[in-house]
């Protein structure tokens, strides 16, 4: 009797060690890997070694300042499940998630546990998914619009490179992470990301190159923290075969950010003239605020591309204004942009380098040629 009760108390430990590690791997990998794991429970000792996948990261746009509109609960529930769909479809498609970090994701695809061969269309895997993740922003923020809730964009970022993957945790925790440059890189992408667009690294790019979706592929400058020059980037645009879609989803967005922004906002009137200068290109100055304007012009500049700027006017007001106190040139950062429908730009700069004074400066000379916009 003793023996079959050993047999049967032992069966129970096993069965509820692999209940266990089934609950903590679901929502990390992909079933079929959550099944090796359980049947070879010592594969998860990773030890450390270099393997090349495609990382993604994923980020909700504007949420620090969507956060501090709504209530605690209903926004921490609202991301909450914005996020377990997004790992739906990252599962889906053969990645790991790495981390969820609050307001967005990092994931990687190529790896997978219980195969010695790693999977080489982790690059193809990576940018059907991203698609779909997006495809899953229109649709949530379609339904948020008919609803009154908040407007929830994403930026993507990916990058194909050769990384350390690990168990970071350990043997009481698992946690299968990444550590590289590759890992920053991608993070970098998708700051300089759009909302609503995924950027692509070269190597991404390059592995891709014989793919439809190379065609795909526009190149844009973006500028990269501790890199001197703009260096090369892919911009990939969902809605590329619909571009009524991304109008849609840019102009909710821009009408909820718009109304998040406490700041006066005074518009320029044309009769002055008043121009950006920014890398030896023009841009109409639409509106200013304390910490920033919009613009308006031909070209195009990444979200987080920073340049020091001038303003000109007809009558050159706003040059003697700002002459005597070595105002200009200032630096500015991209903050947002949107493709009009005539092809041209409109684009928010925010002021991050100059104190309250200087900043108070040049909006007191540009208040003398505007008309009060909006709160």
């Amino acid at each position: 009797l003793s023996t079959i009760l050993s047999v049967i108390t032992e069966v129970f430990n096993i069965e509820t060690k692999s209940l266990n590690l089934q609950r903590t791997l679901s929502g990390l990998l992909p079933p079929s890997q959550v099944a090796a794991a359980i049947k070879d429970p010592n594969s998860l000792d990773l030890k450390p070694q270099l393997y090349e996948v495609t990382i993604m990261f994923i980020d909700i746009t504007g949420f620090s300042l969507t956060a501090k509109k709504m209530e605690t609960n209903a926004i921490f529930s609202e991301v909450r499940d914005y996020l377990q769909e997004i790992t739906n479809i990252i599962l889906n498609h053969n990645g790991v998630v790495d981390k969820t970090l609050g307001d967005g994701m990092l994931c990687f695809f190529g790896f997978e546990i219980g195969r010695k061969q790693q999977r080489l269309n982790h690059a193809e895997e990576a940018i059907d998914c991203a698609l779909k993740v997006q495809e899953l922003c229109f649709e949530r923020n379609l339904t948020a619009r008919s609803v009154g809730k908040a407007i929830l964009p994403l930026r993507i970022g990916i990058n194909t490179a050769k990384v350390i993957i690990g168990n970071l945790g350990g043997q009481r925790r698992i946690d299968i992470t990444m550590m590289g440059e590759g890992v920053n890189f991608a993070s970098r992408l998708e700051t300089a990301c759009d909302p609503f667009k995924i950027m692509i690294g070269s190597s991404t790019a390059s592995v891709m190159a014989d793919s439809s979706i190379s065609k795909l592929l526009v190149k844009r400058k973006i500028q990269i923290k501790h890199f001197d020059d703009m260096i090369d980037a892919y911009e990939l645009n969902p809605y590329s075969e619909n571009h009524n879609k991304l109008k849609i989803m840019q102009d909710l967005y821009w009408d909820w950010s718009n109304d998040m922004i406490s700041e006066e906002r005074y518009q320029i009137e044309s009769k002055h003239g008043v121009v950006l200068k920014m890398e030896g290109t023009t841009f109409k100055l639409i509106n200013f605020s304390l910490s920033g304007f919009q613009v308006h012009g031909a070209s195009y500049y990444a979200r987080g591309v920073t340049s020091n700027v001038s303003i000109v006017d007809r009558d050159k007001t706003i040059e003697c204004e700002l002459s005597d106190p070595h105002l200009m040139p200032f630096l500015v950062e991209v903050r947002s942009g949107k493709q009009l429908d005539d092809g041209s730009f409109v684009m928010g700069l925010y002021i991050p380098g100059l104190n309250a004074r200087q900043k108070q400066e040049i909006f007191n000379a540009l208040s003398k040629l505007s008309n009060k916009v909006s709160a």
